[in-house]
């Protein structure tokens, strides 16, 4: 069995992190764990990296997809452009160029010619209506593209994403951190970092998440 987690910072190992909920959550089922958490990652990156996984075969029946759902203008875009930064908010693509994560004031971080594309972009591109409909549109399909595939998939209703439409197939596993963990400041990364997970709060959301697969039968 495999545990693959795609979502963005949220889901991904900080610099204090010596662990994210996804490994420990596999490491209680004793299966491999599938990092697909970016930080300043897109939803465009969750759908992109899930399905590719489908089209080249490597999901198997008893693999465990979490989907965590972030910000709505987040994008990737490719670049051809040398890199000149170390910045983990770009990772390769090929051996022609990489992809730089977008999300607002990504251009603060990048630098020269795309710093200048990404600001250009964040100004006069960028439409919170415009996001929105993409969002839903392809959300559907990707639900659609899941159940097709025979893909045992848990939407993560998390602080960064809640309460997005789902078809029925998925009413039945959909995963809610709840409340009370969210406001938990002992789960905060820092107690002025409540967008991310300390050590312990990881901890306890793989405890939480593991919980929810017996409930549904999924382990």
């Amino acid at each position: 069995m495999n545990i693959i987690v795609a979502g963005c910072s949220f889901s991904d190992y900080l610099d204090d992190n010596n662990y994210v909920y996804g490994d420990r959550l596999a490491m209680m089922l004793g299966a491999k764990y599938i990092h697909e958490g970016a930080g300043a990652g897109s939803n465009w990156r969750i759908w992109r990296r899930i399905t590719k996984m489908i089209l080249d075969g490597k999901l198997m029946p008893d693999d465990i997809v979490i989907i965590q759902y972030t910000g709505l203008e987040r994008k990737e875009f490719w670049s051809s452009n040398e890199q000149t930064s170390t910045s983990k908010h770009r990772e390769p693509y090929n051996n022609d160029g990489s992809l730089l994560r977008y999300k607002a004031k990504a251009h603060e971080w990048h630098k020269d010619k795309e710093a200048n594309f990404l600001k250009m972009y964040e100004e006069n591109h960028v439409s919170a209506e415009f996001c929105e409909e993409q969002f839903y549109t392809q959300h559907h399909m990707f639900q659609y593209m899941l159940k097709a595939h025979n893909v045992k998939a848990i939407f993560f209703y998390s602080r960064h994403r809640q309460q997005y439409p789902l078809i029925d197939h998925f009413k039945i596993t959909v995963f809610d951190e709840g409340d009370e963990f969210r406001h938990n400041k002992d789960t905060w990364y820092s107690s002025e970092d409540n967008s991310h997970l300390c050590d312990k709060g990881h901890l306890q959301l793989a405890k939480k998440m593991l919980t929810h697969l017996k409930d549904i039968n999924f382990v």
